[in-house]
């Protein structure tokens, strides 16, 4: 029972922007938003493969960077039902899920595609040549 309270208390105490959690926490938020941008830009320089694969990536981390900040502020500036910690787990549960389903999709989609050499026989100009239709 205390850990349905401690997960759900609707105002979980005082908490500082210097606290080692917040900054962890803001730092992985804006870390996101970072990643999203760089993504965003370095998109058009992969391959075709990769470009489909990462074509939703940049909005998903603004959309986790965002909602993370907004997390953190709330937190921080005391503002309840916000502030809860099962919004985090939430969260985390969440980033987790669509990390590990984008690396499937990623390894599925992503494959190398290996040139087959053609043996050239030195008999080939001595067979017979096909016939062509007219």
């Amino acid at each position: 029972m205390q850990v349905l309270t401690y997960l759900f208390w609707p105002n979980p105490g005082i908490a500082s922007y210097g606290s080692l959690s917040m900054i962890t926490l803001l730092s992985i938020s804006t870390g996101l938003i970072v990643l999203a941008v760089v993504v965003r830009f370095l998109r058009p320089r992969l391959d075709a493969v990769a470009r489909k694969l990462t074509r939703a990536l940049p909005s998903v981390c603004t959309a986790f960077g965002l909602v993370g900040c907004v997390l953190v502020v709330s937190r921080v500036e005391g503002v309840q039902y916000l502030s809860m910690r099962f919004l985090w787990v939430i969260w985390f549960l969440l980033l987790g899920l669509f990390v590990v389903f984008q690396w499937k999709i990623y390894r599925q989609g992503h494959y190398r595609i290996e040139r087959t050499s053609v043996e050239v026989s030195l008999r080939d100009k001595y067979l017979p040549a096909r016939k062509h239709k007219l």
